[in-house]
């Protein structure tokens, strides 16, 4: 997962990517706290996942790559169709809405949570809190922090919390 802000990636463009060994290597030249794109971060490399394809970017992309055969034409063309993050990401997560509130809403509140309590921070979220959280071998917060775009200081307190 890219942990980046949906501001980030809805200017994504199928020139930022590229294939760099066994991997998909995304580059983006502005952040939050370097719009102008002097200090760039990254790039960041993503790794297929066979043994999880529910969580395997390679197949996500092949299948949204399939479904939209534009976005392959290179250059200018935008990965994903809307001028703003927030009409790209309103739009897929009303969609995702849809099979909550039809199939999954149950749940969800028993979990606590109602389906509009869910956007985009909260997917960068889980991913981070996943990744710390998801074995006995977790990267440093340190990269993981810098995987996401945060600083090291006050969204660590606010966000990463120990169990328990």
């Amino acid at each position: 997962n890219l942990m980046k802000r949906a501001e980030n990636v809805v200017h994504a463009k199928i020139s930022h990517i590229e294939w760099r060994d066994d991997c998909l290597v995304f580059t983006f030249a502005k952040s939050k706290s370097n719009q102008r794109g002097e200090e760039h971060l990254g790039p960041w490399h993503v790794y297929a996942n066979p043994e999880k394809p529910h969580l395997c970017l390679f197949l996500a992309f092949g299948m949204y790559a399939f479904c939209n055969p534009h976005i392959l034409k290179g250059g200018g063309v935008a990965l994903f169709e809307g001028t703003t993050a927030k009409s790209v990401y309103a739009r897929y997560m009303a969609r995702f809405n849809n099979v909550v509130n039809k199939e999954l809403v149950r749940d969800l509140r028993t979990l606590g949570y109602e389906p509009g309590d869910l956007a985009s921070h909260s997917a960068r979220k889980g991913v981070a809190t996943w990744v710390c959280s998801g074995c006995t071998v977790s990267p440093p917060i340190a990269a993981v922090c810098l995987r996401a775009g945060w600083a090291l200081g006050g969204v660590k307190d606010r966000y990463l919390f120990r169990e328990g």
